[in-house]
């Protein structure tokens, strides 16, 4: 089989993307939606669109404002979600520069109260996602703000009915989580995004204890209170998604609920009154007022978390009466309170990870704990029942910036400071990191960061703060050229992706280059230089210089090579090779010629058609260079290569 061949092959069947714009060819954003083909673009103009519940269905197109999210906005008004991603979207179902404003998730439903003899059913939870849900699907989100979106509420338990005996009460839902954005599975991408003011779903009321009827048992327990919802901003319940360049201000998990009442204790004409049920525990404060992750393996870049809060425990609830007699029924005890929400800015469950990187949070806060429940009145009688002891109040949430009960948090970088009521709980592994009343690791401080005004939410630094080239170039990675499979079928072809990495190119929050020396300081971090800044910002950096990618192979091996710009590109120039010059970002070849990300990276893909036998005996091998117009070949990547088999 010649190189040729296939070269020829490569560019049968190539298409045209169309342009699609909002509301000058369609007066809706889901109607343009609805209209496009995978590869199209909907283009939107500045205005507020009343529209919920967006669903790309699975296509791969991009739907982005033409003016940014400050003019474009997604308004729910509480009737839906923003938008909804569950159709197994991937990386090129992209959504950028929008507002998505009053986002609701449904709540859940009330328990039915039992029958007589019969147990209620427990309150339902809310739903996740208030203003994105991602569920099994990997989307690009750029640009966006989510604000004012919130999870759904849980449903109180049902009462438990009367009887002869006393049954408990059902216990309330769970709130929903992610009141901005919920991730259930998947690998999405969430860059440059702001998460303002969302909230995570309260708990339910546990059910109240079912009363007894005549003969002298106990009352029913009260329910338990449903807990309230994680993650004010972003929950995480499974799967990785990268989120970079974000900031999280004034999120909150969700409020917890009180425990059911206790029911009365049984009526007794001769032997002594039945103790009244006791109240149900309440539920515990929802955590992570701007991230949880229950499950899974996020990644955080580059981000910020200012004023967010884990949220408020619920009140015990209160014991029944006891029942009246002769000698009269002692008042059932007052339930539990809840504890209060761990990680105001961070929560990481036990069985979670998370990686952070270069982020700073300060002014966040715990959730308090609630109050123990009062304890049931004595029954009346010849005798008056003793009343039932108060329950005991719950703990107060640890972790304001991060809480991680089972030590797979890793964290890098980092500004841990002037958080309530201490920065760290659990047992991340922290390194190279600024955290107040300091830490145990590699490079870490304790040591004013000297925030610009930190009363006003201004988080970057002064000149001679200690966390300026103090944390570890390292952590960035170096250039690297990974594939979604290192073989393709001669016989049916496939789709290659590429994943590009060049961390010189990666920016701050502000878009300024990450790494950068600042001339004035010593570096104290580790890795070559320019040693990166602690926290989110980098001190004193500019925007990067346009820098370009491209993505080129060969079907001729490695050796020698080809010179170029006092550098070798480990490719030997052929047919295939000069296609990729000279045809890129054209048939089969999807953005192999572009500009990085913020982030210093980029994708690209090649489509490869079904081909002859003979295609099984070639091996192509693929590297990407690094340029900027004015400056030549600035690094190359090495080779990685790619098999064709039967």
């Amino acid at each position: 089989m010649s190189i040729r061949t296939l070269v020829a092959a490569l560019f049968c069947g190539t298409a045209s993307a169309q342009v699609i714009t909002v509301p000058g060819d369609v007066p809706t954003i889901q109607g343009a939606i609805d209209l496009a083909q995978p590869g199209d673009s909907v283009l939107v103009d500045p205005g507020t669109y009343f529209e919920f519940d967006l669903s790309f269905g699975g296509k791969a197109i991009t739907v982005a404002s033409t003016d940014g999210a400050a003019v474009t906005i997604v308004d729910a008004a509480g009737l839906g979600r923003g938008a909804v991603f569950d159709n197994g979207e991937g990386p090129d179902s992209v959504l950028a520069g929008f507002t998505i404003q009053n986002g609701r998730a449904p709540d859940g439903a009330d328990g039915a109260d039992g029958p007589f003899g019969g147990t209620g059913s427990p309150g339902e939870n809310g739903g996740d996602g208030g203003g994105i849900l991602i569920a099994g699907a990997s989307p690009t989100i750029v640009a966006c703000v989510l604000t004012a979106n919130s999870a759904g509420n849980a449903g109180a338990g049902g009462d438990g009915g009367s009887d002869v005996v006393g049954i408990a009460g059902a216990p309330g839902g769970t709130g929903g989580h992610g009141g901005g954005i919920a991730v259930v599975g998947g690998s999405p991408a969430i860059l440059d995004c702001s998460f303002l003011g969302n909230v995570a779903g309260r708990g339910g009321v546990g059910g109240e204890g079912g009363s007894v009827v005549g003969d002298g048992a106990d009352g029913g327990p009260g329910g338990a209170g449903g807990a309230g919802g994680c993650g004010g901003g972003l929950a995480v319940h499974g799967g990785s998604p990268r989120v970079e360049r974000c900031a999280f201000r004034g999120n909150r998990a969700g409020g917890a609920a009180g425990g059911g009442t206790g029911g009365a204790g049984g009526l007794s004409l001769i032997d002594g009154g039945g103790k009244g049920g006791d109240g149900g525990p309440a539920g515990d404060g929802g955590s992570g007022g701007g991230v949880a992750v229950l499950d899974g393996s996020p990644s955080i870049t580059s981000s910020l978390f200012h004023d967010n809060a884990a949220w408020h425990s619920g009140a015990g609830g209160f014991g029944g009466p006891g029942g009246e007699a002769v000698f009269a029924g002692a008042g059932g005890d007052g339930g539990k309170g809840g504890d209060g929400g761990d990680g105001g800015a961070l929560h990481v469950a036990s069985g979670a990870s998370l990686s952070l990187l270069n982020a700073t949070a300060a002014e966040n806060t715990a959730g308090f704990s609630g109050p123990g429940g009062g304890g049931g009145i004595g029954g009346q009688g010849f005798v008056v029942g003793s009343p039932g002891d108060p329950g005991s109040g719950g703990v107060l949430g640890a972790g304001g910036a991060i809480e991680d009960s089972g030590g797979g948090a890793s964290s890098s970088g980092t500004i841990l400071w002037a958080n309530e009521p201490d920065e760290i709980a659990g047992s991340p592994t922290v390194s190279y990191s600024d955290v107040q009343g300091g830490f145990v690791g590699t490079g870490n401080v304790d040591a004013d960061p000297l925030f610009v005004d930190l009363a006003g939410g201004d988080l970057r630094v002064l000149a001679g703060s200690p966390v300026i080239d103090a944390a570890d170039s390292t952590a960035f990675g170096g250039i690297s050229l990974t594939a979604s499979t290192a073989t393709v079928s001669a016989a049916t072809g496939g789709t290659v992706d590429f994943a590009l990495a060049y961390p010189l190119v990666a920016t701050d929050l502000d878009g300024d280059a990450r790494l950068h020396d600042d001339p004035a300081t010593i570096d104290t971090g580790a890795g070559p230089a320019p040693v990166v800044d602690m926290g989110a910002y980098e001190f004193g950096a500019a925007p990067p210089p346009p820098t370009s990618y491209w993505l080129l192979g060969t079907l001729s091996g490695t050796s020698p090579g080809f010179p170029f710009g006092g550098l070798t590109i480990p490719l030997n120039v052929d047919a295939y090779f000069l296609l990729t010059v000279n045809a890129a970002n054209t048939g089969p070849f999807v953005d192999t010629l572009g500009g990085f990300g913020p982030g210093g990276t980029a994708s690209a893909s090649i489509a490869i058609p079904p081909g002859p036998p003979g295609w099984a005996s070639l091996t192509a091998h693929h590297a990407f260079t690094v340029f900027e117009p004015s400056a030549g070949l600035l690094d190359v990547s090495a080779a990685i290569p790619l098999d064709f088999e039967p």
